[in-house]
């Protein structure tokens, strides 16, 4: 599910807090059920662009609740944080968001098969997926 919030054309400041259509570390945590150092954390290992500042502030625009819910489902569907970057910066700027997951999730089936006991590997079940029209 993306999120999607409502922004003025202009930018206005508000009591010294920055424009009204951004949003300090606080409320992006808050808004997306995470603690402020994931962030922190996630902007350092490259999952989040560098934020502007605002008196020395994290500011965020309301695209960064869209990247952080891509990131929560790669992390739930068992991707690294390496694989989960990957998502970001390893495609051309023009490769749709299916092409990107496809490519991932086929590599990943390639890492379960090798580590599965199970004969055949795991692989297969998220295989069938990847080839799923969905």
């Amino acid at each position: 599910m993306l999120v999607s919030y409502r922004t003025s054309s202009s930018a206005l400041d508000v009591k010294g807090e920055g424009p009204v259509d951004s949003f300090g570390i606080g409320d992006v945590a808050r808004l997306a059920g995470i603690r402020p150092s994931a962030i922190r954390y996630y902007e350092s290992v490259g999952l989040l662009p560098e934020p502007r500042r605002l008196n020395g502030r994290r500011r965020y625009g309301p695209e960064v609740l869209n990247r952080l819910t891509i990131v929560r489902m790669a992390r739930e569907a068992g991707f690294t944080v390496v694989e989960t970057r990957a998502l970001f910066h390893d495609f051309p700027a023009d490769a749709t968001a299916s092409v990107r997951w496809r490519t991932l999730a086929e590599r990943k089936i390639g890492e379960i098969d090798a580590t599965s006991p199970a004969p055949g590997g795991c692989g297969r079940c998220w295989g069938r997926a990847c080839a799923a029209d969905v």
